[in-house]
């Protein structure tokens, strides 16, 4: 899930065309580079299963935020 932010700014770049900047491409390799560091210095595990159903749950939620922006909230 920490890979959201970055999913937004890469789908908001494709399908809202907004222009990517300096500070978040290098927000981004910083919060990988972060989480990288937590996942290589883990004694656990990991699961491809389930690193294949989070990124598929964050490029979901990441998708309905971007799709909320170009189309705006339904109104009741």
């Amino acid at each position: 899930m920490s890979f959201q932010p970055v999913a937004v700014i890469l789908l908001s770049w494709k399908w809202l065309k907004s222009e990517l900047t300096t500070s978040q491409v290098i927000a981004s390799a910083v919060g990988i580079f972060g989480v990288a560091l937590l996942v290589i210095n883990s004694e656990v595990q990991v699961d491809f299963l389930g690193i294949v159903v989070a990124l598929l749950g964050t490029l979901s939620m990441a998708s309905g935020v971007v799709l909320t922006k170009k189309w705006g909230r339904p109104e009741v």
